[in-house]
């Protein structure tokens, strides 16, 4: 194996000490709600009921990177 010179060895550690703060960085954020995230969300019905007669349609809108986007009618 050859010998590594004092040039490169700092190099190496350079490197290995950028990755793991890097990785460091990314694990915290990741632990971090995201902005607006405190707020919750409700996903309480409020009291609402379909009545028995209710209309089967279901309306889709569809944007966004998608071939056809739109309001869908189901």
């Amino acid at each position: 194996m050859p010998e590594l010179s004092r040039t490169q060895l700092l190099v190496y550690a350079a490197v290995a000490i950028a990755v793991l703060l890097v990785g460091a960085r990314w694990i915290r954020s990741s632990e971090t709600p995201a902005a607006g995230a405190s707020e919750g969300i409700s996903f309480e019905a409020d009291g609402f009921e379909p009545a028995a007669d209710a209309g089967r349609d279901v309306v889709v809108h569809v944007a966004g990177a998608v071939a056809r986007p739109g309001v869908y009618r189901l």
